[in-house]
């Protein structure tokens, strides 16, 4: 009897912060033996059922009692079905398309969590795959599918850092240069994402009056002014946009 296959289906990806290192590799999928013994004789499909485990997700069963679970539409793309034989060639595209799947579950787990900059995503993906091909297979797929996008990721992380003070604008390019973003869409969403301080510290006034709606005048005053202090607004740009929102407030700070 031949060696039954390890298949990377069966032992893949379960977290990308546990578990054994994912090696996708289409030649990985069987002993040296078994696949020149598939080379002359050929496999076949014993069976395709939904996966109890994965919704979408479905298990190929083959004669030997192996099974690969990949995604319906993965599985419908390579044309399989039950009785199929699958020579050398079939047999690794249908490992590769299940290890493909399983390193994009993971990346599509990390992408419900937050946004990623594709710099970043493929370095994460790589800490649990050695092969370099099948993840930026993986990284071209949520391009097409518009799930990886730099530009909204350069977007976002501006815009949410920045929400916080104008002191964080640096900060803000600082992440994302870690993050791998090119230099020049960073320079692009700066030019235009450009703040103007006032309006900014406005906004958060408005914002944090909205909380603090039963707080009384001679409590919020104060409190407003040392939180723009501490987003980086200088005094008078904070004077100014608590006298926007709630008119004159003469010696009011000083309370």
């Amino acid at each position: 009897m031949p060696q039954r296959i390890e298949t990377h289906a069966q032992n893949n990806l379960t977290g990308i912060k546990k578990g054994p290192k994912l090696t996708a590799r289409c030649d990985d999928w069987a002993p040296p033996l078994y696949r020149f013994m598939m080379s002359l004789f050929g496999h076949a499909i014993e069976s395709i059922a939904a996966s109890a485990r994965r919704p979408g997700w479905v298990r190929v069963k083959l004669e030997d009692g192996t099974s690969i679970e990949l995604t319906e539409s993965r599985c419908a793309d390579l044309g399989l079905r039950p009785s199929m034989p699958l020579d050398d060639g079939r047999l690794a595209a249908l490992s590769r398309a299940a290890a493909i799947d399983a390193i994009k579950d993971q990346a599509l787990k990390l992408l419900s969590r937050r946004s990623w900059g594709t710099r970043e995503l493929r370095i994460k993906l790589l800490d649990r795959c050695v092969h370099a091909a099948l993840v930026d297979a993986v990284i071209d797929e949520l391009k097409a599918a518009g799930l990886l996008d730099d530009e909204s990721f350069a977007r976002e992380l501006y815009d949410r850092e920045c929400a916080r003070g104008p002191a964080r604008q640096a900060l803000a390019r600082a992440k994302l240069q870690r993050a791998g973003i090119d230099p020049n869409l960073i320079d692009r969403v700066e030019c235009e994402r450009q703040l103007n301080p006032a309006d900014e510290a406005r906004r958060l006034v408005e914002q944090r009056i909205k909380r603090a709606a039963d707080t009384p005048r001679a409590r919020l005053i104060p409190r407003l002014a040392r939180l723009l202090a501490s987003r980086g607004f200088d005094e008078d740009t904070a004077r100014h946009a608590i006298e926007c929102v709630m008119g004159t407030i003469d010696h009011e700070l000083d309370d």
